[in-house]
């Protein structure tokens, strides 16, 4: 029992004891005059002064301004707070159990710089590291933070002079098998055969925290996850439908899986004229589906009204159906509406028959008005200027079509 507890004990204190035992082996090698190790060095005792953080800084006889300290640190001012949330997000997603509320990770680590500029202390974010170490020691609950504080006090206070004799390869042994664990390679395989695209970015995510740096392979990692976050919206896909009224009229229907914005309005824009012009046979009319298209922005509005126009140019049809209220509202404050038609669901046979028959008369007149034409041009050869020209409709040819024909009669002369 009292040897399990024991046992129990070390496991626990295993950092801490590696730590000791080495320090000690070193301060007895060094007092025989031998140092092989790489000593931690000399770490100034005592606690900092509070005081208000400085504006100004002073560096041999020049004076830098705040100003002057910001644009010193560049891009830095940036990069330096979005790596640090984005560690500390990472690695409480790592640890815990439960979700994780990244807002909640946000505040606290901008309320603990905040407060520890008065104590002049260096930026605050989490570390990996640190974090497996705890871990590793069995620490369950947040106390722990209180606990590692008050003996970090102690030790700035009281143990800074012992703290030259911790060779370093001690203290990244026990860093390094602190996170080893963490290591999981099954990981890659399942993103692998799950998401090439995570894969992907997980593999240079790895690749570059390893030659360059963790803050620099977070920020490419960050980088990633924001292009394929944007790519979907950018590259919006359509359904193409091939459908049929229940008048036998043919219609086909584009449904696009998401809103349209800017940096999708060119792409959607000239991707829909490439299925237009795919499929452009006998002038069969084309809806787009606005199901999926909850919002929609000024650019887009602008790209489909020219698209409209064009289409509706060439004698073809372009209709609108399932347009939301935000949406049609849109095209009525952005767009000509004439340039615009929309329909219902349930009324496409019905809509679609007219229009086709209306079509039909005007292709009808158009063959009449070059039978005209030829006619005129035969009637002057054979100098038979005495003569006009009638169009004569019989409705009742074979099949139940029309057929035209064309008649000369002398012309009536007026008395």
């Amino acid at each position: 029992m009292y040897l399990k507890k024991l046992l129990w004990f070390l496991s626990i204190c295993r950092n801490a004891l590696v730590i000791l035992i080495t320090a000690t082996i070193a301060f007895y090698l060094e007092k025989a005059g031998s140092s092989p190790f790489i000593l931690s060095g000399k770490v100034q005792s005592g606690l900092p002064t509070f005081s208000v953080p400085p504006f100004s800084s002073q560096v041999g006889n020049e004076t830098y301004t705040f100003l002057d300290m910001c644009s010193h640190l560049g891009s830095g001012i940036i990069i330096l707070p979005l790596v640090s949330v984005l560690a500390n997000v990472a690695i409480a997603k790592a640890f815990a159990s439960s979700s994780v509320n990244a807002t909640q990770e946000m505040l606290t680590l901008g309320l603990c710089n905040i407060f520890g500029s008065f104590v002049s202390s260096m930026p605050a974010a989490g570390a990996f590291t640190r974090s497996a170490v705890i871990s590793a020691s069995g620490v369950r609950t947040p106390m722990a933070s209180i606990y590692v504080g008050a003996m970090t006090l102690l030790a700035l206070s009281f143990l800074t002079p012992y703290f030259y004799y911790i060779p370093r390869s001690t203290l990244a042994a026990v860093l390094i098998s602190a996170v080893i664990f963490m290591i999981d390679l099954k990981i890659i395989r399942l993103l692998w055969k799950g998401c090439k695209r995570d894969a992907f970015a997980a593999i240079v995510t790895f690749l570059v925290s390893a030659i360059f740096g963790v803050e620099l392979g977070l920020l490419v990692g960050a980088l990633f996850s924001l292009i394929f976050f944007l790519r979907p919206p950018a590259r919006p896909k359509i359904e193409v439908t091939q459908c049929k009224t229940e008048f036998g009229n043919k219609y086909i229907v584009l449904k696009p899986d998401t809103g349209i914005f800017y940096p999708a309005a060119n792409y959607f824009c000239n991707k829909v004229m490439k299925i237009i012009h795919r499929y452009d046979e006998n002038n069969v009319p084309f809806i787009i589906d606005c199901e999926r298209i909850r919002s929609i922005d000024y650019t887009a509005i602008k790209g489909i009204e020219l698209i409209s126009a064009n289409i509706n140019a060439e004698r073809k049809r372009l209709w609108f159906m399932n347009v939301s209220l935000e949406t049609h509202n849109s095209f009525e404050a952005f767009a000509n509406n004439k340039h615009f038609h929309f329909v219902d669901e349930e009324k496409i046979s019905s809509i679609f028959y007219d229009g086709l028959s209306n079509s039909a008369d005007e292709t009808k007149d158009q063959l009449v008005e070059n039978m005209i034409g030829h006619a005129t041009f035969a009637r002057a050869n054979d100098k038979k200027e005495n003569a006009e020209i009638r169009p004569k409709v019989m409705t009742n040819s074979g099949d139940g079509g029309e057929e035209i024909e064309l008649m000369l009669t002398p012309k009536q002369e007026t008395k």
